[in-house]
């Protein structure tokens, strides 16, 4: 695991003057949007037992992450497909109640996956969920191979963040266009890639405290 503060040496140079915590917080506020913008730290979830009558279920990231978004969720070995509840509604007016094989899945929150329509058997170890995750508001650390493989695009949108803070010795409208300029097109990039990924095998990471 890398810690936030180990950017600081690429970041405080071009923010002179800026507090160590202020600093922290915004690389910490940047590894969050790369994350949550790029789906580039993908995770697969332990198998977990799909129960007759039941269709919400909790997810469980590691230590220190959360759920970003539900990439790919399949039942008893076969994918099955995002939809929102308006569509659903439309499809299967019973959704809720209804007991069949399951053919969706809604992810309103994050944090569980809904099957539609109610499982109707019990299918030990039967649910796998591939998820993007992002550090939670609470770490302190975050995957050293996020840090490695996008160091540079991290350190541009911790520097952006602060530049663009108003009324401060370190603020510079210039700057921090430049800076968030190029921190977008690696996140962009970082995207593109994750949805060719999506297409292969995912990703497993390690937990991490």
């Amino acid at each position: 695991m890398t810690k936030y503060t180990d950017l600081f040496d690429e970041v405080l140079p071009e923010v002179p003057g800026v507090p160590q915590d202020l600093a922290a917080n915004a690389i910490r506020n940047t590894v969050i949007e790369f994350c949550q913008g790029s789906w580039c730290w993908r995770y697969i979830m332990d198998p977990a037992p799909v129960l007759a009558g039941l269709n919400t279920y909790e997810l469980d990231p590691p230590p220190g992450a959360e759920v970003a978004q539900v990439l790919l969720v399949s039942v008893d070995g076969k994918e099955i497909h995002p939809i929102g509840q308006s569509d659903l509604v439309a499809r299967l007016p019973l959704w809720a109640t209804e007991r069949g094989e399951v053919k969706y899945f809604l992810t309103d929150d994050p944090a569980q996956v809904i099957l539609a329509p109610v499982p109707v058997r019990k299918i030990a170890g039967g649910l796998v969920v591939t998820a993007a995750l992002q550090p939670t508001r609470a770490s302190t650390t975050f995957p050293t191979w996020i840090w490695s493989r996008y160091f540079d695009a991290l350190a541009d949108g911790a520097k952006a963040r602060l530049l663009a803070m108003p009324k401060k010795p370190w603020t510079s409208p210039e700057l921090f266009t430049l800076y968030r300029g190029r921190f977008d097109a690696a996140m962009g990039g970082a995207k593109a890639e994750s949805h060719r990924g999506l297409t292969r095998a995912p990703q497993r990471t390690t937990s991490y405290h």
